[in-house]
């Protein structure tokens, strides 16, 4: 939905981490769509302020594309048994602060930008940012996923 220019925000202006954060951790949170600033109290964010709809701290099919890139056979096995647990973000989590560096570094710069992508997904359905931009910094981040897959 395209809205009248004066009302619309350069991606640059929002604090996509912010952004992400709030999508993951849930409860009230609000954009400003006047300032792009993400706040806890809609009273900070103005009259206009946009809820921020709580979502996932990611999904199965992420963290399946993460597993599917590992390489060490024997880690790969135990990260696919933790994909069949009942806790499986838990049991994920708990075989990766076992491996090694390159893994947790690797997995981390993943989560936080499958989090900006679905962060910029949620920008993408207000409305408020040229599509233009949310496509190019879409396009930047899916490069970055690639990059931290490809270290694995």
């Amino acid at each position: 939905m395209e809205e009248a220019s004066d009302k619309r925000l350069h991606l640059a202006s929002i604090d996509i981490d912010a952004l992400a954060e709030a999508l993951r951790r849930g409860g009230d949170a609000y954009l400003d769509p006047a300032t792009g600033r993400i706040h806890d109290y809609r009273d900070e964010a103005g009259d206009e302020a946009i809820r921020i709809e709580s979502g996932s701290g990611g999904s199965y099919s992420e963290i399946q594309a993460f597993v599917d890139h590992v390489s060490d056979p024997a880690l790969k096995d135990e990260l696919e048994d933790a994909l069949d647990g009942h806790r499986l973000f838990r049991d994920v989590g708990d075989v990766i602060k076992e491996a090694p560096e390159r893994i947790r570094t690797a997995w981390a710069e993943y989560r936080q930008t499958e989090a900006k992508l679905r962060a910029l997904s949620w920008l993408e359905s207000t409305g408020l940012v040229p599509q233009s931009e949310i496509d190019a910094e879409r396009a930047t981040l899916q490069a970055a996923a690639a990059s931290s897959l490809g270290n694995l």
